[in-house]
């Protein structure tokens, strides 16, 4: 059989069924509600009220605290805490990077005034569940060798520093 395309619009996707691409069947088969449907539950440690997707095969936590209950059990947690400037170290010396500073992320929210250096909306407190939510992103990633210095870190939000993932600033 020929290569066939999707017949919507000007879509060159790849023919699935009934003449569509899988994504214009599935909205012409579900209702949006119906295609990423989610409710609330109540998390599983705390009893937070989170929404989730129906689906979800994961317990549903409302914080990092609670998944690491979930995930070590509560009185089996790691006794150590968790701390971003402890990881930031850690990784920079993984990457044989040159840490200059030792620094807190909060300065470097502080400075950039909470905008996001890529993008410029204003970022909402770190949280790995919101996009928004702001990281220190560094301008000449570790990777890359640039050094761990309050010079090279700015606030991104977690959007744009998923999506640089050690490539370097344009």
């Amino acid at each position: 059989m020929a290569n066939r395309t999707c017949t919507i619009g000007a879509c060159t996707r790849k023919h699935v069924a009934r003449g569509m691409c899988g994504t214009h069947y599935n909205q012409t088969r579900y209702t949006p509600e119906q295609r990423h449907r989610t409710h609330d539950v109540a998390c599983v440690v705390c009893g937070t009220q989170v929404r989730r997707r129906v689906e979800s095969k994961y317990a549903p936590t409302c914080s990092v605290t609670c998944r690491t209950a979930v995930q070590w059990g509560e009185h089996h947690a790691p006794a150590d805490p968790y701390t971003w400037r402890r990881d930031a170290i850690t990784r920079a010396k993984r990457y044989g990077a040159r840490i200059v500073d030792e620094f807190d992320r909060g300065v470097v929210f502080d400075r950039d005034d909470w905008l996001c250096q890529e993008c410029g909306i204003t970022c909402t407190p770190p949280d790995p569940y919101v996009l928004t939510s702001a990281t220190v992103d560094h301008v000449v990633s570790l990777a890359a060798g640039g050094p761990h210095s309050l010079a090279n870190a700015r606030t991104c939000c977690l959007s744009c520093n998923s999506r640089r993932a050690g490539n370097l600033a344009a």
